[in-house]
């Protein structure tokens, strides 16, 4: 469904005023978030340059959520959200997942996420995704994280694509497959999401010291002493992949 925004005056005006709000005072390009603005009476709210400004202002409320201008975001939020601006409904549904402004209520984050997503906007599918899965409304629901994520990284929405990584990688509601979690995380990673990037880079080195591992110990039982001992370094000389490592094998040896 698209986006159902009028291009009147008045929500152009309210346009203005929430990019004027989001990226001068909370200050993104600060928070190195967000490119230097020029000075323009109207402001495109999904990109700028190419540049994902939903997901700027999104992270910029999650780490800096004691903006003293985090009252007028809200009331700005709630009008654009009201007039069917699917991001505004999505970062209204920020505000109180994390309870900026206003008491903290995930099961109104979850509904506003899922205003916005049913108007096409794909982050507001991925964040619904997260609270199923995190068990924020309750017992975690995987199988609804994954629809949702699917959907979104369909759209080309990163995080989207990530999290349905994740979900693979930890065989949480999918079938554990460390093949499809690096190629979703990969693709997550060429769009800019720093996390997945690091997720593959330990998925990598789980990769490789699971093989690893398994030439020590057949190198340790044809007698190769250099080889048992490298076996049994101390934990904090081992690849933070190793606990990765030891899932995918457990899951194959079933």
């Amino acid at each position: 469904m698209k986006n159902k925004t009028k291009d009147n005056p008045r929500s152009l005006s309210s346009s203005a005023k929430k990019a004027s709000l989001l990226l001068g005072v909370v200050s993104l390009s600060a928070a190195g978030c967000a490119p230097p603005l020029p000075a323009v009476s109207v402001v495109p709210l999904v990109s700028l340059s190419g540049h994902d400004l939903q997901g700027s202002v999104e992270n910029a409320l999650r780490e800096r959520p004691e903006s003293s201008t985090s009252r007028e975001a809200f009331e700005l939020f709630q009008e654009r959200c009201v007039e069917f601006d699917a991001a505004s409904c999505s970062e209204l549904g920020v505000v109180y997942e994390i309870g900026i402004a206003v008491p903290k209520n995930a099961s109104t984050a979850a509904t506003l996420y899922r205003r916005a997503c049913s108007l096409g906007n794909a982050r507001g599918c991925t964040n619904l995704g997260v609270l199923e899965a995190s068990g924020a409304l309750g017992r975690p629901d995987y199988e609804a994280a994954r629809v949702l994520f699917m959907s979104a990284c369909e759209a080309g929405e990163r995080r989207g694509c990530a999290s349905l990584g994740r979900l693979h990688r930890d065989g949480r509601g999918v079938v554990l497959d460390l093949e499809i979690a690096s190629r979703l995380l990969d693709r997550a990673c060429e769009k800019g999401e720093a996390s997945a990037c690091l997720d593959l880079a330990e998925l990598i080195t789980a990769s490789v010291h699971d093989r690893t591992l398994a030439l020590y110990v057949k190198s340790c039982v044809a007698g190769a002493k250099e080889a048992c001992d490298r076996m049994t370094e101390p934990r904090s000389r081992r690849t933070p992949g190793a606990a990765l490592a030891a899932r995918a094998t457990l899951s194959q040896d079933k």
